[in-house]
């Protein structure tokens, strides 16, 4: 096969995949991204992190991704994060985050998060793939195995339960 219609497949089964996939770097920063035109971004100079581009409540409100007394507990953060340490990923570490919708206040979403570790160029990056479960969640009526309060912030302090399951499979790893 060509390599210019494979890179072309592969380039419309990434832009046509039923999840959010972005590649980030250290810095939670989106390089490239399934759902977003990062050429955009390269054109304007201005480096974009995931809690902007999924128009995170709290990043919006804290005029940035991380910089919310709340994002400490963010499992998506959290998984990106201990990725880049370990050197290895996570599999479906389920999120809960409220994203500012237009002409809505806010809306929950309820996420699989998987990560992969890899270096491109000797350049460490992580793959970060979002699955939105909300309508599996609202339509079976489950509760989900993550924090019901203000992303992932659990006012009695204790180990929000996406954050408790990353930590269990870094423990395996």
């Amino acid at each position: 096969m060509d390599k210019n219609k494979e890179i072309t497949s592969l380039d419309n089964i990434y832009r046509n995949i039923d999840s959010y996939v972005m590649l980030v770097n250290e810095d939670a920063v989106i390089l490239n991204a399934n759902f977003y035109d990062t050429e955009e971004i390269k054109k304007t100079g201005i480096a974009y992190r995931i809690g902007e581009i999924l128009k995170c409540k709290n990043a919006l409100e804290a005029n940035g991704c991380g910089l919310h007394n709340n994002c400490k507990f963010c499992s998506l953060r959290n998984a990106v994060v201990r990725t880049f340490k370990n050197k290895k990923g996570f599999k479906k570490i389920e999120s809960h985050i409220k994203f500012s919708v237009p002409e809505k206040s806010c809306e929950d979403i309820y996420s699989q998060v998987t990560t992969s570790y890899m270096e491109i160029e000797g350049i460490p990056k992580v793959v970060l793939t979002l699955n939105d479960i909300t309508d599996f969640i609202k339509k079976y009526n489950i509760s989900p195995k993550v924090d019901n309060c203000r992303n992932n912030v659990n006012p009695d302090f204790s180990l929000p339960p996406a954050f408790a399951d990353l930590l269990a499979q870094e423990k395996n790893m």
